[in-house]
């Protein structure tokens, strides 16, 4: 899970790749492909930074303002009831 707009965007969405499709652009080492890439996700939440995702996010610095509320608590609580049995 990453924000739409995190600095850190970029290696999360390389880290996924590498680990379902074994390569990610821009990397040389390669490897081979997950054999189970079907209990895995790449999450990007629109309009969200890197900090963002720890508290929701806030219209204003420093947690003040009102609360954007950008984590997916749906989406995260239903990809764990999937995957976790």
């Amino acid at each position: 899970m990453h924000g739409e707009k995190a600095h850190s965007r970029y290696m999360g969405e390389a880290a996924y790749h590498y680990m379902v499709d074994g390569k990610a652009e821009g990397y040389k080492v390669v490897g081979k492909p997950n054999p189970n890439p079907n209990n895995k996700e790449l999450l990007i939440v629109p309009g969200a930074s890197h900090c963002d995702l720890y508290d929701g996010g806030y219209t204003d610095l420093e947690g003040k303002g009102k609360p954007k509320n950008l984590i997916p608590w749906d989406k995260l609580a239903s990809f764990f009831t999937k995957n976790l049995k």
